[in-house]
């Protein structure tokens, strides 16, 4: 199909009247691969076709294609279409993509649109990171609308983290949303202010999962040293992903105490703690945890021998090598590798 729409586009058009969506999705898919003008403008109405795989295939043609000014007409309105899928494909292709007048598109669509219009906009150049966009995405911080107000603070940080007040910053952290609370503490890693640090660990125990889960990561990068028993208390409170998330950030911080800490992980009962122990405690460079490292290439289970090769090989650990030799035999092809 793709070959007789590079010679005859037409043909293949003429095939998106199909009553069957398999056909229309193939020829859409077709026409993006053939990338003709007036072939991929025939895309267009698809994206409203009632079958999702049809949409998507559309919306696919259309960002994958040489834009005119149709196409790019054609994207932007889908940034607020209702199909998330959709919606998607047309976000990420503005992102990544480059047509003349496109922020002059979407800047009025900051200022007197519908919500999903003005969250398609700023999700797009709040990525761009678009500095015209910057006062028009800051008036919306208190927009009642949940979905906009979370849209305007991750766009704000991804414009100008480094020049958004502190009270803006203080706001998020103690926002309803979570969505804003978590963006909020991935901001607080690119400053250097005073809030910063002590602002994470008061969401180290936040009551949703994923806003505490973020806070360890922060603090993770931060290199936060004076974070480490905090840290290892809610190793002992939480649940297995806080645990392996605060294990990367021990590995990340590093220092005695966080050393130690990871170094009684190696008794733990759980393989996947046990993983993660490895691959932290091996960023610290000391050669002490050899003798661990080949107790565990012959653990009972393939992904922890596979964990205690790739911390060997972090360290360079020669005096494992007749260790690795054996695995060579190992009954796991993936561990041989």
């Amino acid at each position: 199909l793709t070959d007789i729409g590079r010679r005859y586009p037409d043909e293949l058009i003429a095939h998106l009247k199909s009553a069957d969506p398999m056909i229309r999705a193939t020829v859409l898919r077709c026409l993006g691969v053939v990338n003709a003008p007036h072939a991929v403008r025939a895309c267009i109405p698809f994206l409203n076709d009632e079958d999702a795989n049809v949409r998507q295939q559309a919306s696919i043609a259309l960002a994958t294609s040489t834009w005119d000014d149709e196409i790019v007409n054609a994207l932007v309105q889908a940034i607020s279409h209702p199909d998330q899928e959709v919606r998607s494909i047309a976000v990420s292709a503005l992102v990544q993509g480059n047509a003349d007048g496109l922020v002059d598109k979407l800047l009025p669509k900051l200022r007197d649109s519908s919500p999903p219009d003005t969250i398609g906009a700023i999700d797009v150049l709040g990525q761009r990171g678009e500095d015209r966009a910057f006062p028009y995405v800051e008036a919306h911080l208190t927009d009642p609308d949940d979905e906009l107000r979370a849209a305007s603070y991750k766009a704000l940080y991804a414009i100008r983290p480094e020049k958004v007040p502190q009270s803006i910053l203080e706001a998020g952290l103690s926002d309803a949303n979570p969505d804003i609370r978590k963006a909020t503490a991935r901001c607080l890693v690119t400053r250097q202010i005073e809030i910063g640090e002590a602002a994470l660990r008061a969401l180290l125990r936040d009551p949703d999962r994923t806003v505490s889960t973020v806070a360890i990561e922060s603090l993770g990068k931060m290199k936060s040293t004076d974070s480490v028993e905090e840290l290892i208390a809610i190793f002992e409170e939480g649940d297995m992903g806080i645990q392996l998330a605060v294990t990367k950030a021990l590995g990340q911080i590093q220092g005695e105490k966080a050393f130690d800490f990871l170094y009684r992980g190696f008794e733990d009962e759980s393989a996947d703690v046990r993983i993660a122990v490895m691959a932290a405690i091996a960023k610290f460079g000391d050669l002490q945890i050899v003798p661990e490292l080949r107790k565990n290439l012959e653990d009972p289970e393939w992904p922890v021998r596979i964990a205690a090769i790739g911390a060997v090989e972090e360290l360079a650990a020669k005096e494992a090598i007749d260790d690795l030799i054996n695995r060579l035999e190992d009954d796991e092809e993936i561990v041989q590798a």
